[in-house]
């Protein structure tokens, strides 16, 4: 899909990619099945972290309303142009049924309209803070109502533990993939922040004579880095952090177990991420460290 030779040609890993697993197959249960199929896996994996601001603002309906907007011109753009639509230039779907969506509109202005007052939000006690109201919707030629009550402390905290379809890759994280994946699989794992250089090394590890060719910076940052300048960005506070960095406990501690396994990533490899990981949240991975070290 990318443009230069890295689209025109499958990879020595690309070749044995039998299936790609995402949000659905989780979702649905699906994914102890799809893992009796095979004696390998290819995880791409991200900090914690970094995950949830991107899960977290990628649904923020500003953005997803802005990226629509954006993506539906650069389409029509391209076709009055005769020209193929740009890679980045997906449609953006909402979060699901028309009532279910709305109500999660209403949640990110009431509860929590930015990162940092979401990560605030998490410590306001049970019924606090309580927002009622009335949803709209129009739906096969009429307007449909709706009261609904949110408890936002409550939804932010199942949100962030991933217990809330509000956020929906929040609620399907490190533990909903790997829990079911048994423990004799052999794991290569793709670091988002060294994407590229893991992909040659998994390549060359299964057998490629070369280094694959990967996308110039140019296309690379024009397809991994799409969404560009938003109207919500993340404005998270280093409190804000140490708090969702609480929160996010057990989703980190299987993100180091995954490296951990992985069969591509050298002790340095692991090293230089846990590093990266330590600096967002030094006191949960410190704690973390020493309860390995207590067993």
């Amino acid at each position: 899909k990318f443009p230069g030779p890295a689209g025109r040609s499958e990879t020595t890993a690309s070749r044995r990619i039998s299936f790609y697993l995402h949000t659905p197959h989780a979702e649905q249960g699906k994914l102890p099945d799809y893992y009796s199929r095979v004696t390998s896996i290819v995880a791409v994996a991200r900090d914690p972290l970094e995950r949830f601001f991107s899960a977290f603002l990628t649904r923020h309906p500003k953005n997803m309303d802005e990226t629509r907007s954006r993506n539906k011109r650069a389409r029509m753009i391209a076709e009055l142009r005769g020209e193929p639509e740009p890679l980045w230039a997906k449609k953006v779907w909402p979060n699901g049924k028309p009532d279910a969506n709305e109500e999660q509109r209403v949640a990110f202005r009431a509860c929590y309209p930015n990162v940092e007052e979401f990560a605030h939000c998490v410590e306001i006690p049970r019924g606090e803070r309580v927002y009622n109201g009335t949803i709209q919707w129009w739906w096969r030629d009429a307007w449909k109502y709706k009261n609904i009550s949110l408890d936002c402390g409550e939804l932010c905290r199942d949100v962030v533990l991933g217990r809330s379809e509000f956020v929906h890759h929040a609620r399907w994280g490190y533990q909903a993939f790997l829990n079911p994946l048994p423990q004799d699989r052999e794991v290569f794992v793709i670091r988002t922040n060294y994407l590229w250089n893991d992909w040659i090394h998994v390549n060359n590890l299964l057998g490629s004579t070369y280094d694959v060719p990967v996308p110039s910076k140019k296309d690379a940052e024009r397809v991994i880095n799409a969404r560009g300048r938003l109207p919500v960005r993340n404005n998270v506070s280093e409190k804000g952090k140490r708090i969702l960095c609480r929160c996010l406990k057990e989703e980190i501690r299987m993100y180091i177990n995954l490296l951990n396994r992985a069969v591509n990533l050298s002790d340095e490899d692991v090293r230089v991420t846990l590093e990266d990981l330590q600096r967002n949240c030094p006191e949960v991975v410190e704690t973390l460290m020493l309860e390995n070290e207590a067993r």
